[in-house]
């Protein structure tokens, strides 16, 4: 009798790690897509399909990449998933990742459903050596180890991005046509808009027989610099109108940089001509 009930309780618990097992496939599956991806360097293509919208508005692609280089996931080789929960739309993966030499790297993923798609929703990696005792300490060290830490350029680093940024955009405009413009913004940008979408954007500037190639040898006065949390280096700039004949006028221009393998590729650029109150 206990032997039948005994043999029982394993068939039954049996069937519940299956059904566990089952009901996360779809994380797991995912996420062995995912890190197939980034061992093959293809960081675009994991960043867009198996993260969720809300993990990329917080996470921009190159900050991504800065972070799955520093942790070593586009060296894995083997992913083991040993914790598994599910509640309705949410989930977790808890296990370790394998790298090329053997080392082992313990990781939590958390996931969105997302229609039929799980999506990772956040990527949880403990801080390996020894965790200072010290609640501020260990707030500074996560932050070091989870982020990138971006710097405000200097402002002539800055006038020198706003320059080659205006340089572009003018031999576009005397061009009539953004190709320039469009081939030296970031890999970012580009995703996000083709360049018949610029020649749009831009119809009326290409239109308006305007010169503004003298713009490239006049400096720009640098209003307003700051970074966001997500790495977004937003600059505001203004240029004197006299420098293309436009006598009490200027050149109001705003622009967005990303850092991407560690150079600031422009990720927005918007140029108006205003009026001197």
């Amino acid at each position: 009798m206990w032997k039948k009930i005994l043999i029982g309780l394993a068939v039954f618990v049996g069937l519940i790690v299956a059904l566990v097992f089952w009901a996360t496939s779809g994380m797991s599956g995912a996420a062995d897509d995912f890190f197939n991806l980034l061992a093959q360097k293809n960081y675009t293509t994991a960043y867009k399909q198996y993260l969720s919208s809300d993990f990329k508005s917080k996470t921009p692609l190159t900050k991504f990449i800065d972070y799955v280089k520093a942790n070593r996931f586009d060296e894995v080789k083997e992913t083991n998933w040993g914790n598994r929960q599910i509640n309705g739309n949410l989930g977790e993966l808890e296990g370790s990742l394998v790298t090329q030499n053997g080392s082992a790297i313990p990781v939590k993923l958390k996931f969105v459903k997302a229609g039929d798609n799980w999506q990772i929703y956040a990527i949880n990696k403990p801080q390996s050596g020894i965790n200072p005792s010290n609640s501020v300490d260990k707030k500074e060290s996560n932050n070091d180890t989870n982020a990138v830490s971006l710097q405000v350029p200097t402002n002539q680093e800055i006038i020198t991005l706003i320059t080659d940024s205006m340089q572009h955009f003018s031999y576009s405009v005397r061009d009539k046509s953004m190709k320039e413009f469009y081939d030296n913004i970031s890999d970012m940008w580009k995703e996000q808009t083709s360049l018949e979408a610029l020649n749009r954007a831009f119809g009326k500037v290409l239109n308006a027989n305007i010169d503004f190639t003298p713009l490239i040898d006049t400096t720009p006065k640098i209003n307003k610099v700051s970074i966001t949390p997500e790495g977004v280096l937003k600059v505001k700039a203004t240029y004197d109108g006299k420098a293309i004949n436009l006598n009490g006028d200027y050149i109001e221009v705003e622009t967005n940089y990303i850092n991407e393998n560690g150079k600031w590729k422009l990720l927005g650029f918007t140029f108006r001509i205003k009026k001197r109150v």
